[in-house]
């Protein structure tokens, strides 16, 4: 599982009666959206959104760990915001963004520094919501084991005066690429999950800024989400699918 992603490690009983009320089981959080709405007469997102209001559930997934004992583990941001870690083997369930909107950014020092201010504090801004639609998602960065950010990429950034963030650090400003930061793009391209920036190479002419979206429950809203993890009940009775298509055979005695 990828950074970002949604993991569900926690309250297995509750997730169970949380399908239950919604009249589905483990299996149809699987189906294809067409056969699920097919079956259910509602969108299979409804069924995905109603899973993550279990908040202490799940957690964002902020990067693996490989213990000295040989099991995996994975630090996660729980639903206080705080960073945990749970063994590989608790998450019994897990779904990928593939879409979501966020309110507020923070600014960068560099594409791997966080801006923090002379008090220590992060400088997080509320850009436009043309910023917000428009900007660039690349990678994922985990600043000091405490917080994950999505970094992206904007042109023309905006911040409104209305907002009580943009006015109280008004005089910090966006970090701007270099020709070296999409140099540096291009020779990691093969080994990074996210998506290449498609404006690549280095145009002078248009100014981009870097920007960092921390994933606070507060601020990263799930629009799509797709099923990177299945319950071990659906891979077990598809397991026996498989093995016996006809059935398990009865030796009566």
């Amino acid at each position: 599982m990828e950074a970002g992603a949604i993991a569900f490690y926690n309250g297995y009983d509750d997730f169970q009666n949380a399908l239950k009320g919604m009249g589905i089981n483990e299996h149809d959080l699987c189906l294809e959206p067409d056969e699920f709405y097919k079956r259910f007469n509602y969108d299979i997102q409804a069924a995905y959104q109603l899973l993550l209001s279990r908040r202490e559930s799940w957690g964002f997934i902020c990067r693996p760990v490989n213990k000295k004992n040989g099991t995996k583990a994975f630090k996660i941001l729980n639903h206080d915001d705080d960073v945990r870690e749970i063994t590989a083997d608790s998450v019994y369930f897990a779904m990928e963004m593939t879409d979501y909107v966020f309110s507020q950014w923070n600014e960068m020092d560099n594409p791997h520094k966080i801006t923090k201010s002379k008090n220590g504090s992060p400088v997080r801004k509320t850009p436009s919501p043309k910023n917000i639609k428009d900007c660039i998602k690349q990678s994922f960065l985990f600043d000091n084991n405490k917080m994950l950010y999505h970094i992206v990429e904007c042109e023309d950034a905006y911040y409104s005066d209305h907002h009580p963030f943009n006015t109280q650090w008004h005089d910090y400003a966006p970090y701007y690429t270099t020709p070296q930061d999409y140099l540096r793009q291009k020779q990691g391209r093969q080994q990074q999950p996210w998506n290449p920036n498609p404006s690549y190479p280095y145009n002078p002419g248009r100014k981009k800024t870097l920007h960092a979206v921390p994933f606070l429950r507060s601020n990263i809203k799930p629009v799509a989400l797709k099923v990177v993890k299945k319950t071990a009940l659906y891979e077990n009775d598809l397991r026996i699918f498989w093995n016996y298509p006809n059935g398990i055979p009865l030796v009566i005695r």
